[in-house]
């Protein structure tokens, strides 16, 4: 198995945990300071999101843009901001539709550019098989 499935077996790994960890809890509850259970999806909506942009472009050899230019915590309140009018299913819904769109941005990453230098989206420079193991 090359080094991009395994991720995305680490990924999902990962991910089954966490929706143990959340099942059943209501969406409204804060599950860390300040936020609720939505926002945390919204959150996670916008970093898989912005992470699949970088890496789609990056495989194409072109800069990725910088979507955090405003830091981390103003890129944040605009993941959560754009779908605060969802309803639960769909911010959820959406939550594992920028997860599947993440896996297929690493499934179709050319190997030969692993080891390319990137700048990710929160201004991190790193290559995307040393960055993917801390993910």
């Amino acid at each position: 198995m090359d080094e991009r499935e395994e991720l995305i077996q680490e990924l999902d790994q990962s991910r089954g945990v966490l929706l143990e960890l959340l099942a059943g809890i209501p969406s409204d509850s804060e599950i860390y300071s300040g936020w609720t259970l939505r926002q945390f999806y919204a959150h996670l909506t916008g970093w898989d999101a912005v992470v699949t942009t970088s890496l789609r472009e990056h495989a194409a050899g072109r800069m990725p843009a910088a979507p955090v230019v405003n830091g981390i915590d103003a890129y944040n309140a605009e993941s959560i901001h754009t779908r605060e009018t969802l309803d639960d299913d769909r911010i959820v819904n959406e939550w594992k539709l920028a997860r599947e769109e993440f896996k297929a941005a690493i499934r179709d990453f050319p190997p030969e550019r692993l080891n390319v230098p990137l700048l990710f989206p929160w201004d991190a420079p790193a290559v995307c098989g040393s960055w993917w193991k801390f993910s």
